[in-house]
C-alpha cells in the first residue's frame, strides 16, 4: 500500500532589508504593508511573518503590531532591549474566513495570553501591516528587515 503525499510550494510574498523607522510621534505608524492576493492562501494556507525591529535601550515601552485584513494577530510591548525578532503564523482553519495564531511574537513556548482568532476573508485582496507606535517621541523603532511568506 503506497501513499502520495501532496507537497505546496512555499511562496514569497514580499520581503524587504530596507530599514523603515518611527520617530518624533506618539501615533501608530504603519512601517511596511503586505497585500496578499485574493484567493492566494485557500482553506488551509498559512500566512508567516517574520520580522526585526532594533530600538533604543532605555525603560520607555515601545509596541509593535502585525495586523491581516485589519485584525491584529501580533500586539507586543518592549522595554530594555535593543533587538525584538519575531515570527507569526496565521492559519485559516479549514475554511477561508476563519484564522487562528499564536498570541505572542515569540510563536514557540507557553503564552499566558488566549490564542488569537481572525475572521478575515482570504478570497479577497487583505493587507498586512506592520507597525509600531512609541511612548517617548525622542526614541526611535526601526523595522529592519521581514518576510512573508505563503504555505
Amino acid at each position: 500500500m503506497s501513499s502520495k503525499i501532496h507537497h505546496k510550494q512555499i511562496s514569497v510574498v514580499a520581503k524587504s532589508a530596507v530599514m523603515t523607522s518611527v520617530t518624533g510621534t506618539l501615533d501608530e505608524t504603519t512601517l511596511a504593508t503586505i497585500t496578499i492576493p485574493k484567493d492566494s492562501l485557500g482553506p488551509t494556507g498559512i500566512l508567516r511573518i517574520s520580522y526585526l525591529f532594533t530600538v533604543p535601550l532605555n525603560s520607555n515601552v515601545k509596541y509593535i503590531r502585525v495586523r491581516f485584513g485589519g485584525t491584529s494577530f501580533i500586539y507586543a510591548q518592549f522595554t530594555n532591549t535593543t533587538t525584538v525578532s519575531g515570527q507569526v503564523d496565521i492559519y485559516n482553519r479549514g475554511v477561508t474566513n476563519s484564522q487562528v495564531s499564536y498570541p505572542t511574537y515569540n510563536r514557540f513556548g507557553i503564552a499566558a495570553a488566549a490564542k488569537s482568532d481572525g475572521t478575515v476573508d482570504t478570497t479577497l485582496d487583505k493587507d498586512i501591516t506592520i507597525t509600531a507606535q512609541l511612548t517617548n517621541i525622542s526614541d526611535t523603532i526601526k523595522l529592519e528587515a521581514y518576510i512573508v511568506e505563503i504555505l
